[in-house]
């Protein structure tokens, strides 16, 4: 099941892995303030517990998106988080969440105290939503890719698109016992230097994290 931006409003659809038996089972509804959520973009969607689990970044109050659940058949839609901006919410959730023993967690590139971005969980009904940090220019901001979980189970790994010293984003941690956020990397300008990660995400391989930027590097 994946899910598709078209003419504004977008689908989700589903197909073999043959590419036979294409079939769209969901029609995002056009409006900024509709409620249900449309235009959704990179990473959005999670199989999780016989459910599909995905984020609209535009739609919804004040056209801040929302984070759905549906059924693999395209019945059952539901938005479980309405994002409204403000500092104890996020906007634009460009990515979907993933799951650690039974809890959400993802980023939106707005919102939060300072309108930078939010790293957030809820429970997988949309319950107990909270910001557990608001992005700042200095430390990382507008954070686009999803997360990913450490080795340890314990810990979050996340790329910003912008903010840090040369405004090019940052690798980052946020350990979820201690509620800590930490700058692993910092990405400038330069021929050893990635920048700009756009929409990335780390890919882990035991305590090693994987990852590509759009521009930097030798060649620029």
């Amino acid at each position: 099941m994946f899910l598709n931006e078209q003419s504004g409003k977008g689908v989700i659809f589903k197909m073999d892995n043959t590419g036979k038996d294409y079939k769209v089972v969901y029609n995002f509804e056009d409006g900024a303030d509709n409620g249900l959520g449309k235009e959704s973009h990179h990473d959005a969607m999670l199989y999780y517990n016989n459910s599909l689990y995905g984020a609209a970044l535009f739609g919804g109050i004040k056209n801040s998106g929302v984070i759905f659940k549906i059924n693999p058949d395209g019945t059952g839609y539901s938005p479980i988080h309405i994002f409204k901006e403000g500092p104890d919410d996020g906007s634009q959730p460009h990515s979907g969440v993933i799951a650690v023993d039974n809890v959400f967690y993802g980023m939106t590139a707005e919102g939060g105290s300072g309108g930078k971005g939010t790293l957030y969980r809820m429970n997988t009904d949309g319950s107990d939503f909270a910001v557990l940090y608001s992005f700042l220019k200095e430390t990382g901001h507008n954070g686009h890719g999803r997360l990913t979980l450490g080795s340890s189970g314990k810990t979050l790994f996340g790329i910003t698109k912008s903010g840090g010293a040369d405004d090019l984003g940052v690798i980052f941690s946020y350990d979820l016992p201690d509620s800590t956020y930490k700058v692993l990397h910092t990405f400038q300008k330069g021929s050893d230097n990635g920048n700009t990660t756009e929409h990335g995400f780390l890919t882990r391989e035991g305590g090693t994290l994987f990852g590509m930027t759009k521009s930097g590097g030798a060649k620029g």
